[in-house]
């Protein structure tokens, strides 16, 4: 499947290695044609700030969020 002309925000929260994970995932997407952004969390024990989570809705098609440990 093509992704061609998506851009996809990968949501880091944090955790540890989850940045690990992204690093996969953004190859495999932009291997598929899509424009990657990078974001992460302040801190993995509380939501997304507003203004972060504004800023995703505004750049972004779709979002990936990481949770590893």
């Amino acid at each position: 499947a093509t992704l061609d002309g998506l851009t996809v925000g990968l949501l880091d929260i944090t955790k540890a290695r989850g940045d690990v994970f992204l690093d996969q995932i953004e190859r495999h997407i932009t291997a598929r044609g899509a424009r990657v952004v990078r974001y992460a969390k302040p801190t993995f024990t509380k939501v997304a700030p507003i203004d972060l989570r504004h800023e995703i809705s505004e750049q972004c098609d779709v979002v990936i969020e990481a949770l590893a440990d």
